[in-house]
């Protein structure tokens, strides 16, 4: 295994804009972009690192990312940086030994933007990217509606169920048209998440279904007797993101 850490992928913020990068001794061409949880105020890359060499270890490439958070950034930003993430890695496949087949995901906050990413096309089409070049999303513990940060940035109480334009479920608008070519879903939440969390999870699925995406597209996994991420690292865990991926 090659672990690569802290390339920048924006000049700009070379102290938070930074990813690490777990290139696996056979490389099956998968690429993981995974995005750090911490209500977009705190956590860190080097977070991911276990489940990182792991994924590594079944052949699957990981590049784990920093972003700027909560308070020297602010809504939308924080999406913003990790789009240039992304456009930066595929810019830079040569060095990754090549992409066959991208996913991005994340987990809590990292989930969020994730379906930011996806749901609002906006993001990744300003660094020249569409959201279908991923061949699969994982939701991993996220939040559908405006996220509470956000809220408390506008100085809202951050309780609040908010659908708006800084809210993902706001952008499921249209139905599916091309079937053949839509990515795959992994929606991941805990028996006994946060307040609101189990049930907004089930919201985004059902909403994806109103509009045309197939269930075969969207697999659901809820950890029984498990709280919010808390299970990230195990066993099942991390066979489950394997499995999905291949």
């Amino acid at each position: 295994m090659e672990i690569i850490r802290d390339l920048v992928y924006d000049p700009k913020h070379p102290d938070r804009c930074t990813l690490d990068v777990y290139l696996p001794n056979e490389n099956t061409g998968k690429l993981l972009v995974y995005i750090h949880g911490g209500g977009l105020e705190s956590g860190d890359k080097s977070d991911f690192t276990f489940c990182a060499k792991e994924l590594a270890g079944s052949g699957i490439s990981v590049a784990s990312v920093n972003y700027r958070t909560y308070p020297e950034a602010s809504f939308p930003q924080f999406i913003q940086d990790c789009a240039r993430a992304i456009a930066y890695l595929t810019q830079n496949v040569e060095r990754l030994g090549g992409i066959e087949e991208l996913f991005i995901g994340g987990s809590s906050a990292g989930a969020y933007i994730s379906m930011m990413l996806y749901f609002d096309r906006t993001y990744l089409q300003e660094v020249g990217l569409d959201p279908g070049i991923a061949k699969g999303y994982i939701f991993d513990a996220g939040q559908p509606t405006t996220h509470f940060r956000v809220l408390q940035e506008r100085g809202d109480d951050p309780r609040l169920v908010r659908i708006d334009r800084a809210a993902p479920l706001f952008f499921i608008d249209r139905d599916v048209e091309d079937e053949e070519n839509l990515p795959r879903f992994l929606l991941v939440v805990a028996q006994d998440d946060l307040p609101n969390r189990l049930e907004q999870t089930y919201l985004l699925r059902r909403t994806m279904l109103h509009f045309g995406y197939p269930e075969k597209n969207i697999a659901m996994h809820i950890f029984e007797n498990s709280t919010h991420t808390s299970y990230i690292g195990s066993k099942e865990y991390l066979k489950l993101l394997v499995e999905f991926m291949k």
